[in-house]
């Protein structure tokens, strides 16, 4: 079930971020560094208001809408839902001033407009696409996660390459892209903004339940977040953009690589559990952990081995030299914290202790912020790097800790050893492969291929089971215990 649901919700899972990544890539050709970091960090501050306004809504959908099979408490959530968004609209566009305001290059107008128009548009998909997901409408999961990036990116491209090479001409392609997107999606999942009646009951559910994750996602955004505001107060708005493209690559590769399994995963352990199987609940995040693993630790150690070339090929030269030694440290950071979000604190997701999510996320966000300090002073933006990465591992190892001991979460020790196995014989053949001409492409898509196959063949080597049924897969051989 897991391995199935997973391929049914890939195409949402790579459409999008892939075109972030394009996206990305392409504007440090073409935007100066200031106006990259603007960018980011305005996009980024998208993601903080989303988690501050909205992000208690969404987790209550995700957690309790399948439950919802009456016509009464469906009409109930509908009623609610539109007023919850039309009432956070206007605490999103006044924090997006707010934000704003921190940034220490010049705010016009203009810009102000993009950025509440893409908060707004991008939050309301962001949580109508997590709805989807709670109810399995995975075609509509797929249009919310793909339609908005995809136009989006076309229109900003063509107004930084046509009209100017700006942030807030980048911000408005992509806002009215989520508009048109938005349109379609609220029509198709019966968005209504004429309720202005909330219901208490459910009101008053969600918000017991979501305010602890709205404080660790805030949190959680100063570990993922945090050095770029240190760094673009203490060196300026330039700095924070030649960081930001090593950053922010790693972090959204390792989110993608999470998401590939944990869109699937999250909602067949609420099941097990609806339908009162603890045991089964457990097994199936064990399940998911396992396969989270199998996906990010080759991904990063190939990253790591990869990232001269890769950035050689396809960053501008002026971001080229910080962005290799970030990227390899915040993809690892990345994955690191994935794993413990995705894996150990889905128990406290689960078994509704949110308030234990947000101790940890709080433990990890304070050890990022003094630990990036440190480093920058010692080794300035690498160092403060360093020091997130510091950070991240041990919110890994409180996490971890946690929930085993609070709710028996099971370690696949078993998988994790196998998966380490096959991530090592893996980095052995891509180090191996010839690299003689560092200035083409060739070479280092025979790294990859060459790297994908030997880890492929490592594991299919090492799980027998895999090779006799994939009907009775669960992660990589079936219920191996």
């Amino acid at each position: 079930m897991l391995i199935r649901q997973t391929f049914l919700y890939l195409p949402a899972q790579l459409i999008g971020p892939a075109l972030q990544f394009i996206a990305a890539v392409i504007w440090t050709h073409w935007l100066t560094p200031d106006a990259y970091g603007a960018l980011l960090f305005l996009i980024a501050g998208q993601e903080l208001i989303f988690v501050i306004c909205l992000s208690w809504w969404s987790h209550y959908t995700l957690r309790y809408i399948g439950a919802v099979g009456d016509a009464e408490g469906q009409r109930r959530y509908l009623a609610s839902e539109g007023s919850v968004l039309a009432m956070t609209s206007i605490v999103q566009a006044i924090l997006a001033v707010m934000i704003l305001a921190t940034l220490s290059t010049k705010v016009t107008p203009e810009l102000v407009a993009a950025t509440i128009l893409y908060t707004l548009t991008r939050s309301a998909i962001a949580h109508l696409s997590e709805r989807a997901r709670a109810s399995s409408r995975i075609e509509l999961y797929t249009f919310a996660q793909t339609a908005g990036p995809a136009i989006g990116f076309v229109l900003a491209f063509v107004a930084i390459a046509f009209i100017a090479p700006t942030a807030e001409n980048a911000l408005f392609g992509f806002a009215i892209g989520q508009t048109v997107s938005l349109l379609f999606l609220g029509r198709a999942m019966r968005l209504s903004f004429s309720a202005r009646t909330l219901d208490r009951e459910t009101l008053s559910q969600a918000l017991r339940f979501g305010i602890p994750l709205v404080i660790a996602g805030i949190v959680g955004w100063i570990s993922v977040n945090g050095i770029r505001v240190i760094i673009n107060e203490v060196s300026g708005a330039e700095a924070m953009g030649l960081v930001s493209v090593g950053w922010s690559l790693g972090q959204r590769l390792s989110v993608t690589v999470a998401m590939l399994v944990t869109a699937a995963a999250f909602p067949l352990a609420v099941k097990h559990l609806h339908d009162g199987s603890r045991d089964e609940s457990l097994r199936q995040l064990a399940n998911a952990g396992a396969l989270l693993f199998a996906l990010l630790l080759p991904t990063s150690v190939g990253l790591v081995l990869i990232a001269p070339h890769l950035i050689a090929l396809t960053i501008a030269q002026p971001f080229q030299a910080v962005t290799v030694a970030v990227l390899p440290i915040a993809v690892i950071a990345g994955s690191l914290r994935n794993m413990r979000l995705h894996f150990s604190d889905q128990a406290f997701l689960l078994f509704e202790r949110t308030d234990l999510s947000t101790f940890v996320n709080g433990f990890e966000a304070a050890a990022v912020i003094a630990l990036c300090l440190i480093g920058l002073v010692f080794n300035g933006i690498v160092g403060a790097a360093e020091g997130c990465l510091a950070g991240s591992l041990l919110g890994v190892v409180v996490g971890m800790s946690l929930s085993r001991l609070r709710f028996g979460l099971i370690i696949p020790w078993g998988h994790l050893a196998r998966i380490s196995i096959a991530t090592a014989i893996m980095a052995l053949a891509v180090v191996l492969t010839p690299d003689r001409d560092g200035a083409s492409i060739l070479p280092l898509v025979l790294k990859i291929v060459n790297g994908v196959i030997v880890y492929a063949v490592t594991l299919i080597v090492l799980y027998p089971s895999f090779r006799r049924s994939l009907r009775r897969l669960s992660v990589f051989g079936g219920a191996v215990t």
